[in-house]
């Protein structure tokens, strides 16, 4: 598999920059995790956005769907133009799903996706990935997971997911799972205006990774106005191992 980060800021992004959003690419499927503000551009340097044979949104703020909004005119077009050969898997959270597809996606266009609701322990499979989600601690239903390429032999997954997340038991579980932790680090030790809800700072992150054993942690969804190597500083300081900041067009063999 490979991880290209398409996107790593939030709230929102900072100049040239884009929110959330995580191209997989196995042997025989492409996925996209998340698609926050900035995505669609940003997918489209890498791949066509007809060739996604999955999208998976892991909770319901608009730093990480919102530019799902406007992927929909996107295939609403493709699909006039005889461009899309079928419907798009949209795995979505199953807490507040069908509010989401009345308000966000629309009757008018849910002919374009095969949607697969997801709960705590979900697992969800397409062309030699397999997910396996955990509902995270947020202050909305957020779903990190980790992600294996299917039928290899037993042990750690190639990538763990965070999402949003706090502090939690199913972090653990997902970082001990994985060789590879894709964690958010929204902030920073040295962040004046306290603790975030449902957050992890980088130096939570890096402990995680020291305590877990990954071999290599990504940090992402940073603050656009936090300095990165303050960011990695602080995860650094605890954690011995491979780090790096998740920068756009960034690729990574998992």
């Amino acid at each position: 598999m490979r991880l290209t980060i398409l996107g790593s800021n939030g709230p929102y992004a900072g100049p040239g920059g884009a929110c959330s959003g995580y191209l997989l690419q196995g042997t025989d499927a492409t996925v996209l995790v998340d698609c926050g503000p900035g995505i669609m551009a940003s997918l489209q340097r890498h791949v066509n956005f007809r060739r996604l044979d999955a999208v998976i949104i892991s909770h319901y703020h608009p730093d990480h769907y919102s530019d799902l909004l406007t992927a929909r005119y996107a295939y609403r077009h493709a699909r006039s133009q005889g461009s899309l050969w079928g419907r798009v898997k949209l795995v979505l959270p199953g807490p507040g799903l069908e509010s989401f597809l009345a308000d966000a996606v629309g009757d008018s266009y849910l002919d374009l996706f095969d949607v697969v609701p997801i709960e705590d322990g979900s697992e969800f499979s397409v062309g030699g990935m397999d997910f396996e989600f955990r509902r995270m601690e947020h202050v909305v239903p957020a779903f990190g997971a980790t992600v294996r390429e299917s039928g290899r032999e037993p042990g750690r997954a190639g990538l763990g997911y965070t999402a949003d997340t706090g502090l939690c038991d199913a972090l653990w579980d997902i970082a001990r799972d994985s060789s590879t932790l894709l964690a958010e680090a929204f902030m920073q030790e040295s962040d004046q205006s306290g603790r975030a809800v449902g957050h992890l700072s980088a130096r939570d992150a890096g402990m995680v990774a020291a305590k877990a054993g990954v071999a290599r942690l990504i940090l992402t969804h940073l603050h656009p106005e936090n300095p990165l190597e303050v960011s990695l500083a602080e995860a650094r300081a605890v954690f011995a191992g491979d780090i790096q900041v998740a920068r756009i067009g960034a690729t990574y063999d998992l």
